[in-house]
């Protein structure tokens, strides 16, 4: 017999993939930090602007809803996961978040104003705190670093431094999470001030070519290795390279079908 904590469930208990047929994909929301503070210290992410362009065009032909903010504050940035987690996301498949910033050691991440814990992102969107999105994936990719440890920098890339039969079942509070890190703990994360951040420019290159043919398409944690594939084969100045690291809580696969 279910407990009285049991959530009603978009997907059958045992379904290999989660449910990605509902009337829309689901909201994209993107905090995208260039200046900060003074008494941060942190310098102007020169190349921001460019991987805020591309992800959003990127993420609007994969059928989210786009919104990005620029510069938020951290009480702006927790003030627009709470409403994001109190919105009705019954018709929608799923919700993906992105913050390129500076970032640090202990997965802090830099608001506008002062640092945070990147686990803030995803803790209000726990099936208690957001009911409509029980058993959906909940997505973020971040863009910074988590350490200052390099190898050889060159000269032209700068560090972003400091439903199938209406079950009820009842499932895990903290569950249906991915998280992609741009770089593994302890080092940098590069980003060019022309072409924007590596990061960035992997993860679009795979998904518009998906999105422009979807004989390509893959489950999509295979999408997020192929991603760190291209970033430690084509991504390099001299020495220098970079490993994403992908944190998975899902218990399902996603696949990105067209509407």
């Amino acid at each position: 017999m279910a407990s009285s904590n049991a959530s009603c469930v978009p997907v059958g208990k045992y379904e290999p993939y989660y449910n990605m047929k509902h009337p829309k994909r689901g909201k994209a929301v993107i905090f995208n930090h260039f200046k900060y503070d003074q008494h941060l210290n942190l310098a102007e992410r020169n190349g921001t602007e460019v991987d805020g362009t591309n992800l959003s065009k990127t993420l609007k032909d994969m059928e989210f809803e786009v919104s990005t903010h620029l510069d938020l504050t951290y009480d702006e940035i927790s003030n627009e996961l709470v409403k994001l987690a109190s919105d009705d996301h019954t018709s929608e498949d799923c919700l993906l978040v992105a913050v390129m910033t500076h970032g640090g050691e202990g997965g802090v991440l830099y608001a506008k104003n002062k640092p945070y814990k990147a686990e803030e992102l995803w803790q209000c969107f726990t099936v208690e705190k957001s009911k409509t999105l029980a058993l959906k994936p909940k997505i973020f990719l971040i863009q910074a670093c988590r350490g200052q440890k390099v190898k050889n920098p060159a000269k032209s890339v700068r560090s972003d431094g400091s439903g199938k039969d209406s079950q009820v079942f009842t499932i895990p509070n903290h569950s249906d999470v991915v998280v992609m890190f741009s770089t593994i703990d302890h080092f940098s994360s590069w980003r060019h001030p022309d072409d924007g951040s590596w990061l960035i420019q992997a993860f679009c290159k795979v998904m518009d070519e998906v999105n422009g043919d979807h004989t390509k398409n893959d489950d999509f944690l295979s999408l997020l290795t192929r991603t760190s594939q291209i970033i430690n084969v084509d991504f390099q100045e001299q020495m220098m390279k970079q490993t994403p690291v992908v944190m998975s809580m899902l218990t399902r696969k996603i696949s990105f079908c067209k509407k």
